[in-house]
């Protein structure tokens, strides 16, 4: 029963007791009602719409609208207004009544629980203690990463308040330490070059740092730890030898990291991620009731519901952080991540997904905690498995790279981590179990050839995709869902190698080939279309038109009138744009080379069935594809 001030007022409306849970069962309004008949409840004795109807007036204050709609969920009320001639919608919005985490809850299940964002450098301490806690107690899936083996290089922050760093080299040590994942937004001054390494272990001042830099010293000693690893200053980056290997150990660091701090906000180094505005998306609750038996104070917000701003696959406009392509794998790698962006902070582990003003955590639970964070160590390994690959290859090609050449080296962690669950041999971007498949990749007049080279020909990684907006390498026809498979296949993978061009064997390659057994046909080609960077291709000795299909160049390409093309039926998809299914590829013969020696150029697709318009009683040819 409700005592104490009048209700609509700006005071505290007080509670002796919540109410039984029968009489909520039993209110009319607990699903959807009219705003006018939650106030007669409310006046006939009803506390529980008494609540609702106080928080839409102290929230949303507009109770003369044409008609308004409350549909209650949970703590969160929904309201629609609307015209009732013509059933136009004037407005939406969402109110949460909650209690504020760290104080006394309520049983009332009307209430759900909440945090108001603060001011960040003054608040975040606490936040990040608490989830740091919460993990390490209650979430048995994720590992401590409390003594595991240390980087090779280390930033000694020292105690708090120090202007005092310097760099380590840890010689095989164990203990715990925080990984920084960051934009180089271009050059970084403060780095580790073979000049300065020295210096670097004697001293490195804070206050010379970037400010980026000087938050994650901040927040690694505000968590009492006392290693920091930084890419820019715990590799030589002028040393390519070190950078390699250091490049290549990727996905140890970040994966034993105790934790990931990403300057998700922070577009460079100079901008640093402690300085954030308070309110975060929804602004500060207010006061509105208190409930005496358990000293709980309820509190009311407008709520504008809002995604995971950081997610590991863009759902939207990214944060800077996610426009980077090196960060996908460090995301992925990470055991647990802590996202540091414009409006709010980010919780993301192998257990749960939580944000600072804990919307994000009701909405994530059980197996969506992840939210789509791929289950790595998946057993046993199945090739739907490898859809979770093409999927991170058409997202971390859509994103910005300073250096082409390092679009292998930046995905090489996360190859690491697929073949050690099993997903086998690695080919400068693709998987030997599952070639015939990621073979069949779609470039567009938005592409480009690399140069100086990158990779081989049939690999993806050839091209260079210049429009980000539109990323066409697997972007077709239902080809990333997790039950696409080849239904027919008319080729067969007989050797396939790769050389990697320096230490690590799943970074940069100098060149590679594949053998592939399939029907091949010469072909002459006509009527090349610049705009849409396709032509259309007759098998050779037949009158144009009478058998032809459509080729579709992996890069801005003119045949030359002299050279015949060639195409190799690869095989069925169980899934077509446009039922389209059937697929294979574009090939030109490299004369300067051998005669069984080709290069891919483009691709083709054909409808269920027209394949045997071309290929009956056409044998299998052996080819090479470099």
């Amino acid at each position: 029963m409700e005592s104490g001030s009048a209700p609509y007022d700006h005071s505290v409306v007080r509670f002796s007791s919540v109410p039984l849970p029968e009489s909520l069962a039993s209110c009319k309004n607990r699903n959807r009602c009219l705003l006018q008949n939650l106030s007669k409840c409310a006046e006939a004795g009803c506390d529980t719409c008494r609540l609702r109807h106080i928080d839409i007036l102290r929230t949303y204050g507009r109770e003369n609208a044409p008609i308004t709609e409350i549909y209650p969920q949970g703590p969160v009320l929904n309201i629609v207004e609307y015209w009732p001639r013509n059933g136009r919608i004037d407005g939406t919005a969402h109110v949460h009544l909650y209690t504020r985490t760290g104080q006394a809850k309520t049983l009332w299940p009307i209430v759900g629980v909440g945090r108001e964002v603060d001011d960040r450098r003054r608040g975040y301490a606490s936040v990040v203690a608490e989830w740091l806690r919460t993990c390490r107690e209650d979430h048995p899936a994720c590992s401590s990463n409390m003594n595991v083996p240390l980087p090779t290089r280390l930033l000694d922050v020292g105690p708090l308040e120090s202007d005092s760093i310097r760099l380590i080299v840890t010689t095989g040590q164990k203990g715990s330490y925080i990984a920084l994942s960051h934009c180089w937004g271009g050059g970084i001054e403060m780095r580790t070059t073979r000049d300065s390494i020295e210096a670097r272990k004697r001293q490195i001042l804070y206050s010379e740092l970037p400010r980026t830099f000087q938050d994650a010293v901040t927040v690694t000693r505000d968590v009492s730890l006392r290693y920091l690893w930084i890419d820019a200053l715990c590799i030589v980056q002028d040393d390519s030898e070190d950078w390699e290997k250091e490049s290549g150990n990727m996905a140890a660091i970040y994966h034993n990291a105790y934790t990931v701090l990403g300057a998700d906000k922070s577009s460079d180094s100079h901008s640093g991620f402690l300085d954030a505005s308070p309110g975060g998306y929804h602004g500060d609750g207010e006061l509105i009731a208190a409930v005496d038996s358990e000293n709980s104070m309820i509190y009311a917000r407008l709520t504008f519901f809002h995604n995971n701003p950081c997610p590991i696959f863009k759902n939207g406009l990214p944060e800077p952080l996610a426009r980077r392509a090196w960060t996908m794998q460090e995301q992925m790698l990470a055991s647990r991540m802590i996202h540091f962006a414009q409006k709010d902070m980010i919780w993301e582990c192998n257990s749960a997904l939580l944000c600072e003003c804990m919307e994000l955590d009701a909405q994530y639970s059980g197996s969506l905690a992840q939210n789509d964070k791929p289950t790595l160590m998946a057993s046993p390994w199945s090739s739907s498995s490898f859809k979770t690959w093409y999927k991170i290859v058409t997202e971390v090609t859509s994103r910005d790279i300073t250096k082409p050449q390092d679009i292998l080296p930046c995905l090489s962690g996360l190859a690491r981590r697929f073949q050690d669950c099993g997903a086998g041999t690695y080919l400068a971007g693709l998987w030997l179990d599952d070639l015939l498949l990621g073979l069949l990749w779609t470039g567009s007049d938005r592409c480009s050839r690399v140069t100086p080279y990158r990779a081989p020909s049939w690999s993806w990684a050839s091209v260079c995709i210049e429009s980000k907006i539109a990323n066409p390498l697997y972007n077709t026809g239902g080809f990333l869902d997790e039950n696409t498979k080849l239904n027919k296949t008319f080729a067969r993978i007989l050797e396939a190698k790769c050389t990697a061009k320096g230490k690590d064997p799943l970074g940069a390659v100098s060149d590679g080939y594949i053998k592939i057994a399939a029907p091949l046909l010469e072909m002459a080609h006509s009527k090349y279309r610049g705009h849409t960077n396709t032509c259309d291709l007759t098998p050779l000795g037949l009158e144009t038109g009478s058998r032809k299909l459509t080729a579709s160049f992996d890069s801005q390409f003119i045949p030359n009138p002299d050279e015949n093309l060639f195409c190799l039926f690869v095989g069925e998809l169980s899934c077509g744009a446009e039922s389209r299914p059937f697929r294979g590829l574009v090939l030109l013969k490299r004369c300067d080379i051998s005669g069984i020696t080709f290069e891919r150029i483009g691709s083709f697709n054909l409808a269920r069935g027209e394949e045997q318009h071309f290929i009956q009683g056409v044998e299998h040819s052996v080819v090479v594809i470099i």
